[in-house]
């Protein structure tokens, strides 16, 4: 027995009956054990990675719980581990390691025999604890896995953040993208690929939506690196000249093991493109059975569902020689407009009002938009009439046109000026800017789904496939229309003496939409070759490719409509609501065409993973 371990040697039989059990002897507990038998089991299992879920709390329990997994018998004193408490293990260790990760600031030490008993006993005055920095064990994995890249934990020597099952349960998210908005702080990204962006009509037209934007540290989406189960993905070719991070829009959050992020520059480590940091997903494989999960939600005024179904499963057959895993995700989300919530633009109006109002009667901005059409002078200035109206200078230098009103030659005067000094800030009915059929968010429908298998072909060879695929379309709605114009002094329809400024209503008959599509196909071949010295061989080949599809938007409005409205050969001071202007657009089928855009990526690799035959500080390599 190990210096300071009191014990008694048990007879064979008697430790069949109770192994991994701790038996009293008065002030001391201890297993008891056969040295040969306990020997053979530890040249099997102790080098081999076992999986442990041993939570922090009493470490007599822990040390029983490490027993129960391992199968072998541990010695020790019940006055050493008394009270003493452990911060626990989770993950795949070999036994010996996650026992010694179990005694980390216990003052307690491992202690093994020739004979191959584990014991523990406390620390001498002269020995230094280091259960805090325990041997370096790494090993080629060969266990139902298709995660290339080493395992990371919070602990690991980079500054890795790992985001879990259990969190991403918890969190309530519908996707992945939203997840990781909400959860990561290193992810500055303000909005996710289904949520509506602020801008001119030109911007909206163009953005790409259902499309996943990740940006570690504010550096850019093109220097944050996506990783699935550590092997790069395609990026996105938007058809435009830009290539775009990949999308993870596809990936259905129910088929997430876990979430490793490295925010911080790794272009060293994992080449271009990574550095603001890198994202690694690794999906779920190591487990039996089938998980099938049905999800709706919505707004409290039933404004915008969505609903998805969810499937995740793992099947061994030939007895365990063969291993397959499938996953599949439906989904699919009505889309939110600002009609949906006006109390949020009124909300926002009045806060601007009060707080900043030159914002919206200011001198040289341009009038609000509203359901009727509002104009002001460009300058500022007040209005002033032409010597025909009587000349006169008002005391305003805005207004809104009444509803009904066809013009001065038509309804006169006397309409027009009954509403000068306010504008009309009612919602339009319209998809420009914040009226009723604006986004907020857009609806999208995506599916995707994956099937994976491994077969152990013998001793020394394994073989693993994977395909995969994920698809999703939104649309974007926008006017495709004339919003404002400056009205020019000198047209004929105007009374007064300034040039003005109006903005349009816009009619809800000329929003446009445009529908985006983008898919990826990730294939995996590769083999598991076992060498001598407990050396082993991966080689493998993944390819993988993206599509991404614009709809032709249509023909934009002529310029020609433009100079017809300020010269006055169009009346802009009427109310389009009830009298629509007869626009004109270009000729040609559409306004921008963008061509279809296209990535792949096709690695080769082959890995050598095993012991040196020499030891360092830290443990042998």
């Amino acid at each position: 027995m190990p210096s300071g371990v009191m014990g008694a040697t048990a007879t064979r039989g008697h430790q069949m009956k109770k192994r991994g059990v701790a038996i009293a002897l008065g002030a001391s507990m201890l297993t008891a054990f056969a040295p040969g038998h306990v020997a053979a089991q530890t040249t099997q299992g102790v080098r081999a990675t076992q999986r442990f879920d041993i939570p922090a709390g009493s470490l007599a329990a822990a040390l029983q719980a490490w027993s129960k997994v391992t199968k072998l018998q541990i010695v020790y004193r019940m006055d050493d581990v008394g009270r003493k408490r452990t911060n626990g293990i989770q993950g795949d260790y070999a036994p010996l390691l996650a026992l010694q990760g179990l005694l980390i600031d216990t003052g307690l030490k491992i202690v093994t025999t020739e004979d191959g008993a584990v014991a523990i006993r406390p620390l001498a005055g002269d020995e230094v604890d280091t259960s805090a920095t325990p041997d370096i064990l790494v090993t080629g994995k060969v266990n139902w896995s298709l995660n290339t890249g080493i395992e990371r934990t919070q602990d690991d020597s980079q500054p890795f953040i790992v985001l879990g099952r259990k969190e991403i349960e918890r969190s309530g998210a519908p996707n992945l993208e939203t997840f990781l908005r909400n959860q990561l702080n290193v992810n500055t990204s303000p909005i996710v690929g289904d949520q509506a962006a602020a801008g001119d009509t030109e911007f909206i037209r163009r953005r790409p939506v259902g499309v996943s934007a990740i940006n570690l540290r504010g550096i850019g989406l093109r220097d944050t690196l996506i990783l699935v189960d550590g092997r790069r993905q395609p990026g996105i070719n938007l058809g435009n000249g830009d290539i775009t991070q990949p999308s993870i829009t596809g990936i259905p959050i129910a088929a997430v093991e876990r979430i490793e992020v490295l925010a911080s520059s790794a272009s060293g480590i994992y080449g271009s493109g990574a550095s603001g940091g890198v994202i690694n997903i690794v999906l779920r494989r190591d487990f039996k059975g089938a998980e099938l999960s049905a999800n709706y939600d919505n707004t409290s005024d039933f404004k915008q569902g969505r609903g998805s179904i969810d499937l995740t499963g793992g099947l061994p057959l030939e007895g365990g020689r063969t291993r397959l895993t499938f996953t599949g995700n439906w989904t699919k989300q009505l889309a939110l407009r600002y009609g949906d919530r006006d109390n949020l633009r009124r909300r926002g109006l009045n806060d601007i009002l009060a707080n900043d109002p030159g914002s919206f009667y200011g001198g040289f901005t341009n009038p609000p938009q509203g359901s009727l059409v509002n104009f002001k002078t460009q300058d500022g200035t007040p209005l002033q009439l032409k010597p025909e109206y009587g000349g006169q200078t008002l005391s305003s230098s805005l207004g809104t046109i009444p509803k009904g009103y066809q013009g001065i030659t038509k309804a006169g005067l006397a309409p027009l000026l009954s509403s000068l000094g306010t504008f009309n800030l009612d919602q339009a009915n319209t998809a420009a800017g914040t009226g009723a059929r604006a986004p907020l968010l857009y609806p999208v429908n995506q599916y995707s789904g994956s099937v994976a298998v491994r077969r152990t072909f013998n001793s020394w060879l394994t073989g693993y496939a994977e395909i995969g695929m994920s698809h999703s379309s939104a649309t974007n709605t926008y006017s495709n229309t004339l919003n404002s114009v400056f009205l020019f002094a000198s047209a004929p329809a105007n009374p007064f003496t300034q040039d003005l400024a109006i903005a349009f209503p816009a009619n809800p008959a000329y929003d446009a939409r445009i529908k985006q599509v983008s898919s990826t196909l990730r294939t995996l071949g590769g083999a598991i070759i076992r060498l001598p010295a407990d050396w082993q061989a991966v080689a493998e080949v993944a390819y993988s490719k993206s599509n991404y599809s614009v709809a032709n938007s249509p023909s934009s409005i002529s310029a020609f409509a433009s100079n017809d409205l300020q010269s006055g050969v169009l009346n802009a001071l009427v109310d389009t609501s009830t009298y629509p202007l007869p626009f004109t657009y270009d000729k040609t089928p559409y306004y921008q065409r963008q061509q279809d855009g296209k990535s792949s990526n096709v690695a080769p690799s082959l890995r050598l993973a095993g012991p040196l035959p020499f030891s360092l500080p830290g443990g042998k390599p």
